[in-house]
């Protein structure tokens, strides 16, 4: 399967209406991260669904769009001339090495670290993801290939904790109902998604406030060297007359 991976972006590149080059239809990668981005009736759903397919139109764009894992949408995206696009992606300097980002045009609310409730106790009198990390015997489930913004991935670089990926934030919920982990990171607006795929109710769960990351981290759309720079520079205008307010500094 993995051969076949490069030749991915080469049928963008030579299927009609989905080279962003070529037309005005632009292929838009998602993945499953409810309430932001979801599959719902075989449809894409969610948030962020909603705000980039009105900035895309706004662009003069027709986004399809298809579900992918996140670590897939990267490594496609990597790919030299490849025209996908994504959205709800952090800045960081490996992604900026390989592709194109418009400006912000969404800024998250602050992360918080989520336990079982019957655990809670291991997190008493604990307010920021730098006193979590450092807590022996604790293990902090992530999803694989994401960053969680600037300030928490320069903590976990710091105190390099115990970490267990899961491949999705389902998987994610899951793994912590099964007590694979012992706690993981996920934004307030998150929790009554991430209780419904992990099986439980709200209040099966604990939710510790981090002092320490109350920074809104901002979000872009992501697009592969095949997407030409005057078509970002529209969906940057777009964003500029739609939420200005995501990408002001």
């Amino acid at each position: 399967m993995r051969k076949m991976l490069p030749l991915f972006c080469l049928f963008c590149l030579c299927l009609p209406g989905v080279c962003a080059g070529a037309g005005e239809e632009l292929a838009v990668v998602y993945p499953e991260r409810p309430p932001y981005h979801a599959t719902e009736n075989g449809k894409a759903a969610g948030i962020l669904v909603q705000l980039t397919r009105r900035i895309l139109e706004e662009a003069g764009l027709h986004p399809s769009f298809t579900e992918m894992p996140s670590r897939r949408i990267l490594e496609e995206i990597s790919r030299p001339d490849c025209t996908l696009c994504s959205f709800g992606w952090f800045k960081t300097p490996e992604r900026e090495s390989y592709a194109r980002f418009s400006l912000p045009f969404y800024r998250d609310p602050p992360l918080v670290a989520v336990l079982l409730a019957k655990n809670a106790g291991m997190a008493q009198g604990v307010t920021s993801l730098d006193q979590l990390a450092a807590l022996r015997g604790c293990v902090l489930g992530l999803v694989a290939g994401w960053s969680y913004g600037a300030e928490a991935d320069r903590i976990l670089a710091r105190r390099k904790p115990e970490v267990m990926e899961a491949p999705s934030s389902q998987q994610q919920a899951l793994m912590l109902a099964k007590e694979r982990f012992t706690y993981t990171l996920i934004r307030q607006a998150e929790i009554g998604a991430f209780a419904r795929s992990a099986g439980l109710e709200e209040r099966d769960l604990y939710v510790v406030e981090l002092d320490d990351l109350r920074e809104q981290s901002p979000r872009h759309i992501i697009c592969g060297r095949g997407v030409p720079p005057a078509l970002m520079e529209r969906i940057d205008a777009a964003i500029i007359k739609l939420v200005p307010e995501a990408q002001a500094p």
